[in-house]
């Protein structure tokens, strides 16, 4: 997953603010910065990307390199000022963080592992938080991971309610050809046996639920019917 140059699995988070040069406020960089934060405690993270880097570090720069000065300023003219020296300075990066009318802001976010359950939860969880500190603003995560993510939770949790259905059938099935609703519960232990044995090991050695893993135990109930 990891490379020298980054992470294969990354997402953006897009703040589109309701008027021009909004982007370039401190109090919005300041949130901005505030969420990056706020994804050093996720799970999945490896580690965020946004133009709030750059103003910290030509902050700090112009400041004599001290630490205390790795910050937002709260001037908005500082702000502007330090914008434009790194792009005087020959700096190309803030056009893919900003766009041409300062009114999006965009935060990436580099994950050093994938797991889909978690991700969807990150995601919504920042999304949550972006909205919070942005209530005018329109905020959405954008990337392969968030499509990724969707596609395979859709097929998780078909795979999941496909196998309950299949119980279900099947033990109205058992019930009818023995005659007998206790019977035909008894008949449903060789059935889904496999079924849970395969799910609870799964669980215990920390494998993740995936589109593959989640299609392995309808999988074995399907096999476990046939020989039974």
């Amino acid at each position: 997953c990891e490379t020298e140059l980054g992470s294969m699995y990354a997402y953006d988070l897009m703040i589109t603010l309701p008027h021009d040069n909004d982007a370039k406020k401190p109090k919005n960089l300041q949130k901005l910065d505030q969420l990056s934060k706020i994804t050093d405690g996720y799970k999945l993270t490896k580690r965020h990307n946004s133009i709030t880097d750059i103003v910290k570090d030509m902050n700090c720069t112009l400041n004599g390199n001290k630490q205390q000065f790795y910050t937002i300023p709260d001037n908005a003219d500082m702000v502007a000022q330090l914008l434009l020296l790194y792009e005087n300075a020959g700096g190309t990066e803030s056009e893919y963080w900003m766009d041409y009318n300062y009114k999006r802001l965009r935060l990436q976010i580099e994950l050093k592992d994938y797991n889909s359950n978690e991700a969807e939860k990150e995601m919504n969880n920042l999304q949550a938080e972006a909205r919070r500190l942005f209530p005018d603003a329109h905020v959405s995560v954008v990337g392969n991971v968030p499509q990724f993510t969707v596609m395979q939770q859709y097929v998780e949790r078909g795979q999941m309610w496909s196998m309950m259905l299949s119980v279900l059938v099947i033990g109205i099935i058992l019930v009818l050809i023995f005659g007998n609703w206790k019977v035909g519960l008894v008949g449903m232990i060789p059935n889904i046996a496999p079924a849970i044995i395969v799910g609870g090991m799964m669980g215990w050695l920390g494998y993740p639920l995936d589109m593959m893993t989640a299609s392995l135990i309808p999988m074995v109930l399907g096999i476990a019917v046939d020989d039974t």
